[in-house]
């Protein structure tokens, strides 16, 4: 990659490769070693909601973060703090959608297996992904990203 290695954030592994690889790892586990949970009535609506509230999340944020110019691909360098739309519920609502939706995926083909690497995803993106952002934006934006960290909770 190009560029000033200063000016981005020192991500442990780009996102959406992580997400992919727990939604790859929670498969193949539930083929060798499925582990059930739940009712199957109480599965169907429980997922399509989760994943539905994810996919919705991260749509409505890409959406912001096009209007405000700044590029998605957190290897690249941030042009604006983008504090609109969904951005006054989550500070982080790409990586909240990637967790609802492996959450959603574990209850909609019963799979406890999705649910416990929904937790790990979280841990993981907020781990080497939300932690080194935050310290990027808060060097690069100041005060303005420290009153909007003080004001918007970062997952929900």
């Amino acid at each position: 990659m190009q560029g000033d290695d200063s000016d981005r954030p020192q991500i442990a592994a780009f996102p959406p490769l992580i997400f992919a690889g727990a939604l790859g790892l929670g498969g193949l586990l539930d083929v060798l070693i499925p582990i059930r949970f739940t009712p199957r009535a109480y599965s169907a609506p429980f997922g399509l909601f989760f994943i539905g509230c994810g996919l919705g999340f991260a749509g409505l944020a890409l959406w912001e973060m096009f209007r405000s110019k700044t590029p998605v691909d957190p290897r690249r360098p941030t042009s604006s703090l983008v504090t609109t739309g969904v951005f006054k519920v989550s500070r982080n609502p790409i990586y909240l959608g990637m967790v609802l939706f492996c959450l959603g995926v574990s209850f909609l083909i019963h799979s406890l297996w999705f649910m416990a690497l929904a937790a790990a995803l979280a841990a993981v993106l907020q781990k080497g992904v939300i932690l080194p952002e935050e310290s990027y934006l808060e060097r690069k934006f100041g005060n303005p990203y420290r009153e909007y960290k003080a004001n918007v909770r970062r997952w929900l």
